[in-house]
C-alpha cells in the first residue's frame, strides 16, 4: 500500500494535474465570489472609485482699461453632470429627481433641450414643420399632441409613479442624457452654473446619487457691462431700461 501512495506521488504528470486542479478550483471560487455572491457591492464601489477623463476649460485672460480697470474677467462656476450607471428605470428616476429637488431648492434650474415651453404646458417650436420634423427624429407619431408625447416619454421612461410635473423634469433630464449619447465616461451636462448651497449639498449626497458629478467651468464675466465692448468683442444682452441706467452711471460719466 505505501508503495502504491509513493509511486503515485512520483509520477510527476500526477502532481502537475492535481496542482493545476486545485489551483483551477481557487480560480472559479474567488470568480464566483467576486461576481456572484458580493458583484454588486463591488460593481457600486467600482463605478464610485472609477477614473474618467474630463475635458477642462482653461480660464481666458484678464482685460484691463490703462488704469488697471478690469473690463473682462472670469468667475468660477460649476456645471452638473449625469454619467450612465447601471441602475434600472426606477433607480434612475429616484435618482435624478432627488438631484433635481436640490438644485430646485436653491433656485437652480434643469438644462435640457426637449422642446418645451417654460410653463411646461406645450412644445416651444415656431411652426408645425419644426415639430414634424423633430418629432421624425424622435419616431413620435406625427398625429400625437403635446400630452400625448409626454404620455409617450412617461411609458418609455416608467415614470407613471411620479405625478405629472415631477416625470416632466424627469424626462427633460433622461431626454437630455439619451441625446447627448451619455456613457460611463462621457457626461451629460444636466444644469449650468449651479449655485454654492447645490453644489455643497450634492458633494455631501454624491454616495447615494449615483453618476452625479460637478465640473468647475469659468465663466467670462464684464463688471462694466457695454464698456468698450467696440475692443473686447462683447455686447450684454440687456434691455432698454437697463442700457439708458448705465449711460447715466458713473462709467459713462467718466
Amino acid at each position: 500500500m505505501i508503495e502504491k501512495v509513493s509511486n503515485f506521488f512520483s509520477n510527476r504528470n500526477i502532481i502537475l494535474g492535481i496542482i493545476t486542479v486545485l489551483i483551477g478550483c481557487i480560480y472559479i471560487i474567488t470568480l464566483f465570489n467576486i461576481q456572484v455572491i458580493n458583484g454588486k457591492a463591488y460593481r457600486e464601489k467600482s463605478e464610485k472609485k472609477m477614473l474618467r477623463n474630463e475635458t477642462i476649460a482653461a480660464a481666458r485672460g484678464t482685460i484691463t482699461d490703462r488704469n488697471g480697470v478690469i473690463l473682462a474677467t472670469n468667475k468660477l462656476s460649476f456645471d452638473l453632470l449625469l454619467y450612465r450607471v447601471k441602475l434600472t428605470n426606477a433607480e434612475q428616476n429616484t435618482n435624478i429627481f432627488n438631484t433635481i429637488n436640490i438644485l430646485e431648492a436653491n433656485g437652480d434650474k434643469i438644462y435640457s433641450t426637449f422642446p418645451i415651453n417654460d410653463e411646461n404646458t406645450d412644445f416651444n417650436f415656431e411652426n408645425e414643420a419644426a415639430t414634424i420634423k423633430w418629432k421624425g427624429e424622435m419616431k413620435i407619431k406625427n398625429e400625437y399632441t403635446f400630452d400625448q408625447t409626454i404620455d409617450y416619454y412617461i411609458d418609455k421612461y416608467e415614470l407613471s409613479g411620479y405625478q405629472r410635473k415631477y416625470a416632466i423634469k424627469i424626462i427633460l433630464v433622461r431626454y437630455e442624457a439619451s441625446l447627448m449619447g451619455y456613457s460611463l465616461f462621457k457626461p451629460a451636462t444636466i444644469s449650468k452654473d449651479i449655485s454654492e448651497k447645490s453644489l455643497a449639498q450634492l458633494e455631501e449626497q454624491k454616495f447615494k446619487l449615483y453618476g452625479i458629478d460637478t465640473i468647475s467651468v469659468p465663466k467670462r464675466y464684464y463688471p462694466e457691462g457695454l464698456l468698450a465692448a467696440h475692443t473686447i468683442g462683447y455686447v450684454s444682452k440687456i434691455s432698454s431700461e437697463e442700457f439708458t441706467k448705465m449711460k447715466e452711471s458713473r462709467i459713462y460719466a467718466k
